[in-house]
């Protein structure tokens, strides 16, 4: 399998991904700490969760989601400053009306948004700046965004981390992925 990795390649890089962000107050005063990620179609997914025995409330409801529709998700929306952990069932229900506002927001079918937050455990979640955070992202959606989502979602990082990687398969189709990585040991 052939492999080139794309010179400033972002989780929007794959055909038919767009990200936006927004400012919601949380982590930074006036920059960004929300992202979303949106794919015009239905995707496959896959994830590995932590084996903690205390999880936050977007692990749990992420858990539960990959559990009732794996095969259809559509976006990802994630905060910066709040790791909505640690917050009982008010952060549960703070999860899933991030999801359900992302959905709304975008015109999906309901179970189709994975939630995501990072940050400050124990204190609870602003919903109401987050969900008008979410109704504007979703208005500004572009595929050229994914290095401004990989900025906002910064808590402790020096940097942003973003990149992406074409893939040559040995049936002779290409496949692009793009994401956030992990920092490296």
């Amino acid at each position: 399998m052939n492999i080139e990795f794309l010179h400033d390649g972002h989780a929007a890089s794959p055909a038919g991904w767009r990200a936006a962000t927004a400012a919601c107050g949380i982590k930074y005063r006036d920059r960004d700490d929300l992202a979303l990620l949106v794919s015009e179609a239905p995707c496959s997914a896959a994830a590995l969760f932590t084996t903690n025995k205390v999880k936050a409330a977007p692990v749990l409801y992420d858990m539960a989601l990959m559990g009732r529709n794996p095969g259809a998700l559509r976006a990802l929306v994630v905060n910066a400053g709040n790791a909505n952990a640690c917050t009982g069932a008010d952060g549960d229900a703070a999860a899933a009306a991030m999801a359900r506002a992302t959905e709304a927001a975008l015109g999906l079918a309901v179970d189709s948004a994975f939630v995501m937050s990072t940050g400050t455990i124990g204190v609870p979640m602003p919903v109401e700046r987050i969900l008008g955070g979410i109704d504007r992202a979703a208005q500004a959606l572009d595929q050229a965004a994914g290095p401004a989502a990989a900025r906002a979602i910064m808590t402790t990082d020096t940097r942003p981390k973003h990149m992406a990687a074409r893939l040559a398969l040995p049936s002779g189709d290409t496949v692009t992925i793009g994401g956030w990585p992990r920092a490296r040991a």
